[in-house]
């Protein structure tokens, strides 16, 4: 190969890599704080539509590398594919045509995105860029506290609590609980970035713990509980029977406590039966979505207008409540019952090669596969994060679900309108060495 295609190739290797990067920090809204007043939402600033254009642009540049692959991808994902696109077709539907139709078209940019990285790098390149991004996270949010504590530490609600990088301490606290599993992964499986990947871990933890949440403190204990559970799995697999069976028989305990006793319970951990107002919103949204279980209300046009169906439910509560904080009645709000089943049974496919793959070999992969689901499933039920546009947690949900136990051919990287399929000639081998360099 000449020299300057070599040459050409890795530059675009760290440029992919940059906008990679890039692209992750934008999608976990970090920093963006910065930009409104330290009580305001920032949802709805003005500077975000000037954010996210660029970053469209570039995965519709960035796809054009490897359109076979991204179409196999999504080929292979079908009924995340389809839940995506009822996202779309809801806005024939909408209570707000407009609104679901400018979000569904960036939920779209979402998942492309995704897909690009689930194509474009290996797994390990996948941790690795994660990783980078989740130490730009830390280190900001932790400066943001300690110089600018106006923004990086709550002031009236939860006061004191750490807050960092975002405008609420749950999503410092999630975000650095994903950070934990992938330094927590490194560090198991990595044995060159062992000592990194340690005090990155040490860094999300210090996060969790100073932003006090107590859900993010539980989706840390369950990533040690699932990296220690699949290492032993094949080396010890009685013990990993035990571990699963133990984990099994505390959950079924819980329940039970739960169901007999929910006050003392919550009481025990410094928190209500309400998980902090999360049930007194669940009730009254039963009831409007018994008027439109099948269809939903539109793509993220339940809470847009003030006066419009969330209405009722904000008065109800006396506080302007943004979203259902959780993700399978926000999705049923969005595109019906239908569109929360397909989720599911795409969940559980996910879930079963996960499972499936742990028995065969314990890698960087499957371990992240089997963590990643597991807090997935943990925040989905006090957070809405399925299917959000512009949402990081997204991305690494579409990027992990159409790369798991799947290489793409391995091709030269060119741009789709230079792209050449030549036959294959006599003697030469049938597929190119690959060009994805690993990262340093």
């Amino acid at each position: 190969m000449p020299a300057s295609v070599t040459r050409d190739e890795g530059l675009h290797d760290r440029a992919a890599r940059w906008f990679a990067v890039v692209g992750l920090l934008l999608f976990s809204e970090a920093f963006f704080n910065l930009a409104v007043a330290p009580t305001a939402r920032v949802d709805d600033a003005s500077f975000l539509r000037f954010v996210w254009p660029p970053i469209y642009l570039g995965t519709l540049w960035a796809i054009t590398y490897r359109p076979r692959d991204i179409l196999l991808a999504a080929r292979r994902n079908w009924l995340m594919m389809i839940v995506v696109g009822l996202c779309l077709a809801s806005t024939v539907w909408s209570v707000d045509p407009a609104i679901s139709l400018r979000r569904a078209i960036a939920l779209a940019f979402t998942t492309l995105f995704g897909l690009w990285l689930a194509v474009r790098f290996t797994p390990r390149e996948r941790l690795l860029l994660l990783a980078r991004t989740f130490v730009i996270i830390g280190i900001g949010s932790a400066l943001m506290a300690l110089l600018l504590p106006r923004y990086g530490i709550m002031q009236e609600i939860h006061p004191g609590a750490w807050s960092g990088a975002f405008p609420q301490k749950n999503k410092l606290g999630q975000i650095m609980v994903y950070g934990a599993a992938v330094f927590t992964i490194v560090a198991v499986t990595m044995p060159d970035l062992r000592r990194r990947a340690i005090v990155g871990l040490g860094l999300c933890i210090a996060l969790i713990l100073l932003s006090t949440s107590m859900t993010s403190l539980l989706g840390l204990l369950l990533t040690g509980a699932v990296v220690l559970s699949a290492t032993v799995l094949l080396r010890r697999p009685v013990v990993a029977v035990l571990l699963i069976y133990g984990s099994l028989i505390a959950t079924a305990g819980l329940t039970i406590s739960l169901a007999l006793d929910a006050d003392a319970v919550f009481q025990m951990i410094g928190r209500d039966a309400s998980m902090t107002g999360r049930t007194d919103i669940w009730g009254p949204l039963w009831e409007r979505l018994s008027t439109r279980p099948w269809l939903g209300f539109g793509y993220s046009a339940f809470w847009h207008d003030p006066e419009g169906p969330a209405w009722a439910i904000r008065r109800a509560l006396q506080w302007d409540v943004p979203s259902a904080h959780n993700g399978w009645v926000e999705l049923w709000l969005d595109i019906g019952i239908g569109g929360v089943v397909l989720f599911g049974i795409g969940f559980l496919i996910a879930t079963t090669r996960a499972v499936a793959g742990a028995f065969r070999e314990v890698g960087p992969e499957t371990l992240w596969s089997l963590v990643f689901l597991t807090l997935f499933l943990l925040f989905s039920i006090s957070e809405s994060s399925i299917a959000r546009q512009n949402n990081l947690v997204w991305v690494m949900y579409v990027a992990f679900t159409a790369a798991y136990g799947w290489r793409p051919e391995p091709r030269r990287l060119r741009p789709l309108t230079r792209i050449v399929w030549p036959e294959r000639r006599p003697g030469q081998p049938s597929v190119e060495p690959g060009t994805s360099a690993p990262l340093r």
